[in-house]
């Protein structure tokens, strides 16, 4: 009798540790793309402050977090002096997603784009309609402390490094 009760204790503590050991490796596993569709603006906020270029031709982005639900931004590219596109840009959840509002200054149109992936430094925004552009990436390293931006339009990909203003 006394055995039987010591092995089914030693049988059930291993049983137990394997499921805590499941649960934790399944919290693990979560998909960028899960976090996108219970992502919050505040996921987003390391985009906050001023971006500039790092090569010749200028692109500058500016963030502002306007409320726990927006983050309102600005965009130039500049060369040389003269403004070649401005560009509109707002972040928010206004009801079961985050997106990316994007209105350039020659069109009248906005562009809304769907967070489709979020990691920790990572923010990619998708637009399936037929407005452009159809993708729109951020990447923050932290080390190089670098904000690269990629956009994808109509077969055509840019790409823009930028460093924080206020960084050294």
């Amino acid at each position: 009798m006394i055995d039987q009760k010591l092995r089914f204790k030693v049988k059930g503590k291993p049983t137990f540790l394997m499921l805590m050991l499941f649960g934790i490796v399944l919290s693990g596993c979560i998909s960028n793309e899960d976090r996108a569709k219970t992502a919050m603006v505040k996921d987003i906020d390391w985009i906050n402050g001023t971006w500039q270029g790092t090569d010749d031709m200028k692109r500058n982005e500016n963030w502002k977090q306007v409320s726990n639900q927006a983050i309102h931004g600005k965009g130039f590219l500049i060369d040389g002096g003269d403004t070649l596109s401005k560009a509109v840009m707002k972040i928010s959840k206004p009801q079961d997603r985050v997106e990316y509002i994007i209105r350039m200054r020659d069109t009248m149109e906005p562009s809304k784009l769907k967070l489709t992936s979020l990691g920790p430094n990572k923010a990619v925004f998708v637009n399936k309609g037929k407005g452009s552009p159809q993708k729109v990436s951020y990447w923050y390293n932290k080390t190089d402390k670098i904000l690269t931006v990629k956009i994808e339009s109509k077969g055509e990909t840019q790409r823009f490094e930028m460093k924080k203003a206020d960084s050294s």
